[in-house]
């Protein structure tokens, strides 16, 4: 007689060892499993690059994630934001209309310009790096910073300081925010950094400037609050009963207003009370 066992095998992309060396599982999968079916999510995963850029152009498949079976919309604000009107959300008419503005952005003229800013940023991050004993995190003090320091540069953050760490913080948690691989830990990190940057901006400048205020006689008060800003802005005034809404306006070079639109012109199309922009 002989007895019937069963063993549950856990998918290799939601394994703890895919969370700790994603790499090794990638490259192993590439070679064993190239278009692989992830077991209980309905989804794919395809790693080698002509197959990718096969589906890119394939007629029946889209990149928009909410076609997914399984798709969720993000509880948190920016996430679902950036979900919701991200280029991978468009209809194609949009998404077209918003590829041919970057694509003015991006000429092989502005692109030689940019060249030396993106080699200084590399510099910038490899030098520490150079002659370095032991383990190096490439990934963390390398890999990832780049890309949010390259946008930075180009859209005008000051360099080298506390607004371009700032930037680079806010661009990494956009994209974690939209990812389905998020660890409990960074989540935890992520909810922590947010509530510190919220208690920094009210101590060092909304309290202030609400007493300032009230020492003049101005009945004032704060109210401060993590979210896409046209549309948080607009939530309060409405819950408020606000009867105008005052804002300022910064300027911001062509580029920055192709990739991120204007704060102080969505505003004003979205604001459900009049809107006072102050130049």
């Amino acid at each position: 007689m002989t007895a019937a066992t069963t063993e549950t095998v856990i998918d290799p992309f939601l394994t703890e060892e895919f969370h700790t060396d994603p790499n090794a599982v990638i490259a192993r999968m590439r070679a064993e499993d190239p278009v692989h079916q992830i077991s209980g999510l309905g989804a794919w995963m395809v790693t080698r690059y002509d197959d990718v850029r096969a589906l890119f152009t394939h007629p029946d498949a889209t990149n928009d994630r909410r076609a997914y079976a399984h798709y969720q919309l993000p509880s948190d604000p920016m996430a679902r934001w950036i979900a919701e009107n991200s280029l991978f959300a468009a209809s194609p008419e949009q998404h077209a209309r918003q590829r041919n503005l970057v694509a003015t952005a991006f000429t092989p003229r502005a692109v030689k310009r940019m060249e030396n800013q993106v080699r200084a940023v590399i510099q910038d991050f490899a030098a520490p790096l150079r002659g370095r004993k032991g383990k190096v995190d490439l990934y963390a003090e390398f890999t990832e910073p780049i890309p949010n320091t390259v946008i930075g540069r180009i859209t005008g953050v000051p360099p080298n300081g506390s607004d371009e760490l700032r930037w680079r913080q806010l661009g990494r948690d956009a994209v974690r925010g939209v990812s389905p691989f998020l660890t409990p830990e960074e989540l935890e990190e992520r909810h922590k950094r947010r509530s510190e940057e919220l208690e920094r901006a009210r101590t060092a400048l909304v309290d202030p400037l609400v007493e300032s205020a009230m020492a003049e006689g101005v009945k004032a008060s704060a109210i401060i609050r993590y979210g896409h800003v046209t549309e948080t802005i607009a939530d309060i005034a409405e819950k408020e009963g606000a009867a105008q809404i005052f804002m300022g306006r910064t300027g911001h070079g062509s580029l920055a207003k192709i990739l991120f639109g204007s704060v102080a012109a969505a505003m004003a199309q979205i604001a459900p009370v009049p809107c006072t922009i102050v130049p």
